[in-house]
This record gives structure tokens, sequence and C-alpha cells, in this order.
């Protein structure tokens, strides 16, 4: 082509190779886990996660216990980690990336990242250790 100087026959036999390549890929699984070992990992990790929920569950003293650590850690990060996190993904993209703002919400979501802690620190230490 004179226009943009590039010889298209080559850039033909470039795509030509990548998409077999990218079929011997799929045929063979090379880079891939093998279907039958990606299988077992997936069992074996949804049966650990189960058991464990399990057994958290039958040893929970009650749901209250259940309840009041879920709210303390998912109370922070619904109100003030999520939507801090968010507007700096939203900022980060657009001049003026230093401003005050972003500032302050870098600042909210350190803050909110150690309260969550510190919260939930004090919920499970009165749950389990105030009795």
């Amino acid at each position: 082509d004179t226009y943009t100087g590039t010889n298209r026959s080559a850039e033909s036999e470039d795509y030509a190779i990548l998409q077999k390549e990218a079929k011997c890929t799929a045929k063979d699984g090379r880079g891939e886990t093998d279907s039958s070992t990606g299988q077992f990992l997936h069992v074996l990790s949804t049966f650990l996660i189960v058991a464990v929920c399990y057994i958290g569950a039958v040893s929970a003293p009650g749901v209250a216990t259940v309840w009041s650590i879920c709210g303390c850690l998912m109370a922070f990060i619904i109100a003030f980690i999520l939507p801090s996190l968010c507007y700096i993904k939203v900022r980060a993209g657009r001049k003026g990336h230093g401003d005050a703002r972003v500032f302050s919400a870098w600042a909210l979501f350190a803050i909110s990242v150690a309260g969550a802690i510190l919260c939930t620190t004090q919920t499970i230490w009165r749950l389990f250790f105030m009795n």
C-alpha cells in the first residue's frame, strides 16, 4: 500500500501465523492448566471453602457473633473504603491527579482501613475474651 507504506501481504501472513499459534495453544493447552488438574483444583478449593464455612458455623456460639464480626467489617468497606477507592480510580486518568480531593480520598481510605481493622479486632476481643 503506497499510502501507509506497509506491505499488506506481510501483515496478512503475520496475522495467519498468530491465528495458527492461537489454535495450537487452544488444542494442546500450552500455557494453561490441564483441564483435569484445573477441575481437581476447583473441586478441592470448593470443598475447602465449604468445610471452613461449616466448621465456622457449627463452632460459632450464635448468629449474633457472626453478624457482629461481619457487620463491623462490611460497614467500613461499604461506607468508606469502596467509595474512596472508586473516586481514586475515576480521578486517576484525569489531569490534576495530585489535587487535594484525591489526597483526601487516600487519607479517607487509609483511616478507614485502620478503623476497620481496629473495630473488627475490638469486636472479636469483646466477643471471645471478655466473657
